[in-house]
């Protein structure tokens, strides 16, 4: 690691380099834990967005973060509270335990944030984001951390504290850039993006004709209506892509489809529903098809 190679430079290096060993040793033993999840969790969010799953493609990144996370604030707790101790394991000199004890503190915050860094780098392979993370990492190790690591550790003179100081500066950073992308991820669009990676791009007349024969054919039948219309539409909007230029011409196009596809969502209701939907249709402008179950939802609840 270039870490080591940069303490090795230090003053008092044997210890330093020895301390700071010792710390990594045990990061390494969680890290093989993430490393594991960091491989589950890319396999399983790929396998949910080929099965056009985009609810639990979500959750599962959300669970999965989750558990990881207390997880490493686990393993932090445990470093803190045996500090004084747990060098024991590799070393009888008590200089080298002191030094290691002085470390235990950058090695828990270390250890929470390489408990979520690499499942939320699994997360974003799964969803085919690769060279993205190529160069998040890439960016924030050796852009940011390496030379903040340098100038902590020799120029402000905090040894090997400032070194290992700057690295967690950069992974603190990549962790909150690879949350940023997951947060402003649209799983929805991620379904046909990946499909579209997989298969073919483009419209097919036959496919988009048995997608509106099922959106013209379904009905409630106990199935939630819109869950499943809106599948069907996101699909349509992903293959029939009609390019205009104009904003009149592309807002009157955009009404005129949600206005079609509110009616097919009114037309696959129960009639149980039969008041609320001729309510709907005599206004004088007609909702959105998100509004509109917004109100058959309130109906049902009253």
């Amino acid at each position: 690691m270039a870490i080591i190679l940069l303490v090795g430079h230090l003053n008092n290096a044997v210890i330093q380099v020895g301390a700071l060993a010792i710390c990594m040793n045990f990061n390494g033993w969680e890290g093989i834990l993430f490393i594991g999840v960091n491989a589950a969790v890319g396999v399983r969010v790929s396998n949910e967005l080929g099965l056009k799953h985009p609810r639990a493609a979500k959750y599962s990144v959300y669970v999965t973060v989750l558990q990881c996370l207390l997880i490493g604030l686990l393993c932090m707790v445990a470093v803190i509270i045996a500090r004084d101790h747990f060098a024991i394991i590799f070393t009888s000199s008590e200089e080298m335990q002191r030094a290691v004890a002085d470390l235990a503190y950058l090695l828990g915050v270390t250890m929470v944030l390489n408990s979520v860094q690499p499942v939320i780098s699994g997360v974003a392979i799964g969803g085919g984001w690769q060279s993205l993370v190529a160069y998040i990492n890439l960016g924030c190790y050796y852009l940011f951390g390496l030379p903040l690591g340098f100038v902590l550790g020799y120029i402000a003179d905090l040894g090997v504290m400032g070194l290992w100081a700057g690295m967690i500066a950069g992974i603190a950073l990549q962790t909150l850039l690879l949350l940023l992308v997951l947060y402003r991820t649209n799983w929805n669009k991620e379904i046909w993006s990946a499909l579209a990676k997989a298969f073919h791009d483009g419209s097919d007349e036959l496919q988009l004709f048995a997608l509106n024969q099922k959106a013209f054919m379904a009905k409630q039948s106990g199935r939630t209506l819109f869950e499943y219309l809106t599948g069907i539409f996101q699909e349509l909007d992903h293959r029939d892509k009609v390019v205009m230029k104009d904003p009149d011409d592309v807002e009157a196009y955009q009404k005129s489809i949600e206005r079609l596809r509110v009616h097919i969502f009114l037309a696959g209701l129960d009639n149980v529903y039969e008041q609320i939907r001729g309510e709907i249709l005599k206004k004088e402008s007609i909702p959105t098809l998100e509004d509109c179950y917004a109100l058959i939802q309130r109906e049902a609840v009253s």
